[in-house]
């Protein structure tokens, strides 16, 4: 984002479209309507991540690990909940808006909320990647115990 914050308006809609097109996969899509459902390694990521992490939580329940596990579980719903609140509504609308030479693309833009865009981003980028890292922690800590076991 911040090589799309310094272009013009038209530039930064005709590229935000770009990505969110080839991110969507839309184009192999007949009849589509823009909700990601094109991008199959998201659609199989984002729920078999959690799928995993309620699975650990299972196998974990009367461990030492369990609050890790939930810790991180609580991370990963707050990244997905931010996704799914300011990131995906402004990414379909500006998907959504028509060709970039056709449009007004000024108001397009503001409308994006390109400021609350991005720390929405960052909220997800962090809670995921602190949730990641509970989980690695988990993963070194049992490592450690099965080498002292060894």
């Amino acid at each position: 984002m911040p090589g799309l914050a310094g272009i013009d308006d038209q530039a930064f809609v005709a590229a935000f479209q770009g990505l969110e097109t080839r991110f969507q996969n839309a184009k192999n899509i007949p009849g589509y309507e823009p909700y990601g459902f094109g991008n199959i390694p998201a659609i199989i990521a984002f729920p078999g991540a959690f799928l995993f992490l309620i699975l650990s939580a299972f196998q974990n329940w009367k461990t030492q690990y369990f609050k890790w596990i939930c810790i991180a579980i609580v991370l990963f719903i707050a990244g997905l909940t931010s996704t799914f609140i300011y990131n995906l509504p402004a990414n379909i609308e500006i998907f959504s808006a028509g060709d970039s030479s056709q449009i007004d693309v000024a108001t397009i833009r503001k409308n994006f909320n390109e400021k609350t865009w991005l720390h929405a981003n960052h909220f997800r980028a962090l809670t995921t990647c602190l949730a990641t890292f509970c989980m690695l922690w988990i993963l070194f800590k049992k490592l450690n115990v099965a080498a002292a076991n060894f």
